[in-house]
C-alpha cells in the first residue's frame, strides 16, 4: 500500500467521526502551512502549531494524511521523528525534536488555546486543545499513531502497479475519512460535509457522490452518507440543498437520492434500506412534481435573480452561464435527474412488490418524451434549456446537456450527435475531461462552472457514454481524469475542487467567483477548494470501477 506523503499548503487536517465524537459545534479543523512544517488551527483562538527547522538538513515524509503526519527530521547529528496527530475532536498531540515546537497566534487572537509540552533529553511531546490542558506522554503519542495507521492497514489493498496513482488514491481516502461528522441534532447517524473548511454543513447531492467513494471505507459509511440527507427532510417531503444539525436551507438540489440508493442496493442487497427510504423518496419527488414544474410538465430550477455569481445554487452549478440573464427555464438537467429517479423508484417497487412500479415507469417514459419534444434542437444536434417567458431555446451549451445519455432519454442517433460535440474542438473537446460549458461560448474561462472540469459531472457524462456503448471514449476520459488529478496531487499535495480542461493551468490559479489571490487564504476568497469531498470520492470511485485501466495486480 502506497500511503500519501506529499505536503501541500491548505491540505485538510481534521478529526473523524469514524473514530469518536466529532460534531460541527465542538470540533475544529486545521490546514497545512506553506511556510513551516505545521498546522494552522482554525478556531476562535486561531494559531499556528509548527516545528522549527533551524539546523535541519532534510525532511522525509512517511505519511501526510487527514489526521496523521509522520516525518523524519534530519540534522547534522541525528534523525528525529516528528508526528502531528488528532487525538480527539478538539485536541492535537505530537512529538518532535526537543525544544522545536512553536505556537504562534494569528489574526490578533489574544487568548491562546491550552498548550502542554514535556521533554526528555532528545524529544518533546506536546498537545494543543481548545477545551482543556491535555498531558501527553511518548506512549500516548505512539498508541495514537498506531491507531491512525491501523485504519489504513485495515483497508483493502487497491492493488495498483502505478504507485503515483495509488498514492493519490489513498490521499483521497484520507480526505474522505476527515469529512465525516458523528451524529448530532437532527442527524441520527454519521454524516458528511464537502470539505470541513470552508464548508461545514451537509449538502444533498454532495452526500450522494460521497457515498460512491465511501463504500471503499465501509458500506455502513456509504449508507450513512445518503441516509443523513433524509434525516433533514421536512414533513411535506421537501429536502434542502444544505442542512446543519439544527437548520435547513430553503432551496433544494439535484434529485439523485433514489439513483444513489439503488446503486448502493445493487452492492449490498439490503432490502431494509429500500423499505426505509422508499416512502421518504416518494415524498420528495412528489414535492418536486408539485413545486418545480411548468405547464408542459418539465422541471424548473429556482433562480435567484438578485445574485451576481450564484444565480442557481439549486442546480448545484452556482455561476454557470446558462443562468445568466434568465429566470424560469425548462431545464435539461433537472428533467433528466427526475427521469433517473423515477426509473430507480420503479426498480425499488419491483423489489418491494408494492404495486407502484407502473406509475414510475409511465412517469419516466412520459417525461422522456417531453424532454425530446421540448428540449432537443435538431438543427444543432443538442439539448438546450427552454426559457419559459418566451418559449425559446436558451442556447448556452453546457455539460448538463449530456445527461440525456445517462438518463436513457436520447435515441442512438441523438447520442451520436451529442458525442460529436465531445469530439469538436470548438465546443467540448479538451485535453482533460468535459468542460462546464462549450469553448465557443463567450463566457468560457477558468471560473468554476464556466469552463473548468468537475469530477462529479464528468462521472455523469462518463456513465452516459458507457450506457450508449462509447467505450473507447469512456476509457480515454477515465485515464485523462485520473492522470490529471494525480499530477496535481504530486505537485501540490491536495485534490482540488475543479481542474483546467487544457491541463495547463494549475488548479490553484483557476478563478472561483473572483480572481485568485496569493498567498492562498480561503478566509479572504475561496478559490478552487483544496481537498474537496466529491473530487476525492469520485476519484476513488472511478479508479475502483476501472482498475483494469491502471494495471491492477
Amino acid at each position: 500500500m502506497q500511503l500519501p506523503n506529499i505536503w501541500g499548503q491548505g491540505a485538510l487536517f481534521a478529526y473523524s467521526g469514524l473514530e469518536g465524537e466529532c460534531t460541527l459545534k465542538n470540533s475544529f479543523t486545521c490546514t497545512l502551512l506553506g511556510d513551516n512544517l505545521g498546522l494552522r488551527l482554525h478556531t476562535d483562538k486561531a494559531c499556528d502549531l509548527y516545528v522549527t527547522t533551524e539546523e535541519v538538513c532534510d525532511i522525509r515524509y512517511q505519511i501526510v494524511a487527514s489526521d496523521i503526519i509522520s516525518a523524519e527530521i534530519e540534522t547534522r547529528g541525528a534523525v528525529y521523528e516528528t508526528l502531528f496527530l488528532f487525538y480527539n475532536q478538539n485536541t492535537i498531540i505530537g512529538k518532535c525534536r526537543k525544544g522545536s515546537v512553536q505556537l504562534r497566534m494569528v489574526n490578533n487572537a489574544d487568548r491562546p488555546p491550552y498548550f502542554y509540552e514535556t521533554s526528555t533529553e532528545t524529544e518533546t511531546c506536546f498537545s494543543v486543545s481548545t477545551q482543556q490542558e491535555t498531558a501527553v506522554t511518548p506512549e500516548m503519542v505512539a498508541q495514537t499513531a498506531a491507531k491512525k495507521l491501523a485504519f489504513y492497514e485495515a483497508l483493502p489493498d487497491v492493488g495498483l502497479k502505478d504507485k503515483a496513482i495509488e498514492k493519490a488514491f489513498y490521499k483521497a481516502v484520507s480526505v474522505m475519512k476527515s469529512q465525516v461528522y458523528s451524529k448530532e441534532g437532527q442527524f441520527k447517524r454519521n454524516w458528511t460535509t464537502p470539505d470541513r473548511l470552508p464548508h461545514k454543513a451537509l449538502w444533498l447531492w454532495d452526500s450522494v457522490f460521497h457515498s460512491f467513494g465511501n463504500r471503499f471505507i465501509s458500506e455502513a459509511l456509504a449508507k450513512d452518507s445518503i441516509l443523513a440527507v433524509l434525516d433533514a427532510q421536512r414533513q411535506d417531503g421537501f429536502i434542502a440543498h444544505m442542512a446543519t444539525p439544527d437548520s435547513i436551507s430553503d432551496v433544494t438540489q439535484p434529485p439523485v437520492l433514489a439513483w444513489g440508493i439503488m446503486r448502493l442496493f445493487n452492492r449490498t442487497k439490503d432490502i431494509a434500506l429500500l423499505e426505509e427510504t422508499y416512502p421518504k423518496l416518494r415524498g420528495y419527488l412528489t414535492w418536486n412534481m408539485e413545486n418545480r414544474t411548468d405547464k408542459h410538465g418539465l422541471y424548473v430550477w429556482h433562480v435567484d435573480t438578485t445574485s451576481v455569481d450564484c444565480r442557481c445554487d439549486e442546480s448545484g452549478m452556482d455561476n454557470c452561464s446558462r443562468f445568466d440573464g434568465v429566470k424560469d427555464m425548462e431545464c435539461i438537467d433537472f428533467s433528466c435527474f427526475m427521469v433517473m429517479e423515477a426509473e430507480a423508484m420503479a426498480s425499488m417497487c419491483e423489489i418491494l412488490q408494492n404495486g407502484e412500479g407502473p406509475f414510475w415507469k409511465a412517469f419516466a417514459e412520459e417525461l422522456k418524451e417531453k424532454i425530446n419534444t421540448r428540449l432537443w434542437d435538431e438543427a444543432d444536434g443538442f439539448y438546450y434549456d427552454r426559457i419559459v417567458a418566451n418559449d425559446s431555446f436558451h442556447k448556452v451549451k453546457s455539460n448538463a446537456s449530456f445527461l440525456p445519455m445517462l438518463a436513457g432519454v436520447c435515441s442512438t442517433d441523438q447520442a451520436a450527435k451529442l458525442v460529436a460535440h465531445l469530439d469538436n474542438p470548438d465546443t467540448f473537446k479538451e485535453a482533460v475531461g468535459v468542460p462546464g460549458i462549450a469553448k465557443e461560448d463567450p463566457t468560457y474561462g477558468t471560473d468554476m462552472w464556466r469552463g473548468p472540469v468537475w469530477l462529479n459531472y464528468n462521472y455523469l457524462v462518463l456513465e452516459g457514454l458507457k450506457k450508449y456503448g462509447y467505450i473507447e471514449r469512456y476509457e480515454t476520459f477515465v485515464k485523462g481524469l485520473v492522470k490529471e488529478v494525480t499530477k496535481w496531487y504530486l505537485s501540490d499535495g491536495v485534490l482540488y475542487e475543479f481542474y483546467d480542461p487544457s491541463g495547463a493551468t494549475p488548479p490553484s490559479r483557476l478563478m472561483r467567483k473572483g480572481p485568485v489571490i496569493e498567498p492562498y487564504n480561503f478566509n479572504i476568497r475561496y478559490q478552487a477548494i483544496r481537498d474537496y469531498g466529491w473530487t476525492c470520492s469520485m476519484f476513488a470511485c472511478i479508479i475502483l470501477e476501472n482498475k483494469h485501466l491502471f494495471e491492477s495486480t
